[in-house]
């Protein structure tokens, strides 16, 4: 199956509350052809769902993404505004079915073409260097772009918040550990660990950012070479380092630096803020993905924590 622009979802809101309307396949059978007659009668299938969206394939070729509460028609808009506007090296999504509210239901939705490839995991060594130098190219070409839309953050969503993650971490840890779920590290030691590099100089200038960049974000061919980006909800202007947080989860230190290299020249504090952003995803990643059953989630975590706190510890 090829890869898909899945649903954005905010493992960081915890508990996560109810949604404001749900979806079913035949509603959104109903729904898409209502909106666009030429797909009315075409075979729509559950897509994932997430925290903002539920998302339907379309004729094995649309995916089709709802809102699933009122706040997530912002993100939805941005995408619909910048994402046609956005060049990258590397394929992303392209909105080309939208329709308004219709039909009793109360929020718009849109379609896109499914892209190539299968959301990444845990890469193997050997394939990441080449996986870094394309990740390192797309990232700079998206940090240098220049978008005609509004950049502002989601209200009350900015994960470059650093104060307020730090906050949500140290509840987050206390509970984790409480429940014998940190595989034997110390939560104390997590959080000195990310207060020491969340307390870097902030960012002085803002720039495009994907804003939630992880593996699974990631379609990579059989190859295991990038394919596409995916899931651009968070789509924003601001502090690079949430977009370079994956340089310092995913690679070695060998593809690290070809990633590096690709993006070019990169502060020390920029270099620190990603290293805590890396330590706030493996937790998060980690805590999220046990509440619900995501042992690709669980995996991703638990090797970004392994290795920041080894690479850390070794500093």
């Amino acid at each position: 199956m090829a890869g898909y622009w899945r649903p954005p979802c905010y493992p960081w809101v915890v508990p996560l509350p109810a949604a404001d309307v749900e979806i079913d396949a035949s509603r959104a059978a109903a729904l898409v052809g209502d909106a666009f007659p030429a797909l009315a009668g075409a075979p729509v299938r559950p897509f994932g769902s997430g925290y903002d969206n539920a998302a339907f394939l379309v004729d094995e070729t649309w995916v089709f993404r709802f809102p699933r509460r009122r706040a997530a028609v912002f993100f939805l808009e941005r995408e619909l505004a910048a994402l046609p506007r956005l060049s990258l090296p590397v394929a992303i999504p392209a909105p080309r079915h939208v329709s308004r509210p219709r039909l009793g239901f109360p929020f718009p939705f849109a379609g896109y073409r499914v892209l190539p490839g299968r959301p990444a995991g845990v890469v193997p060594e050997a394939a990441q260097p080449a996986l870094a130098a394309q990740l390192g190219e797309a990232l700079r070409a998206l940090h240098a772009a220049h978008l005609d839309v509004d950049g502002t953050p989601a209200p009350d969503l900015d994960k470059t918040d650093r104060p307020r993650a730090l906050r949500r971490l140290r509840l987050r840890l206390r509970r984790m550990e409480r429940e014998g779920r940190l595989g034997g590290w110390s939560g104390a030691e997590i959080f000195e660990l990310a207060s020491a590099l969340a307390a870097a100089e902030d960012a002085s200038d803002a720039c495009w950012v994907h804003g939630d960049l992880y593996p699974k974000h990631l379609l990579l061919d059989e190859a295991q070479r990038l394919s596409g980006i995916i899931d651009w909800g968070d789509l924003r202007r601001g502090d690079r380092a949430i977009d370079l947080a994956i340089a310092y989860g995913l690679f070695a230190p060998p593809a690290r630096a070809r990633f590096f290299e690709a993006l070019g020249g990169v502060d020390e504090a920029t270099h620190r803020r990603a290293r805590f952003f890396a330590v706030w995803y493996g937790v998060v990643l980690s805590d999220f993905g046990v509440s619900e059953g995501m042992d690709d989630l669980v995996e991703i975590g638990q090797a970004y924590l392994a290795r920041r706190l080894a690479e850390e510890r070794s500093r």
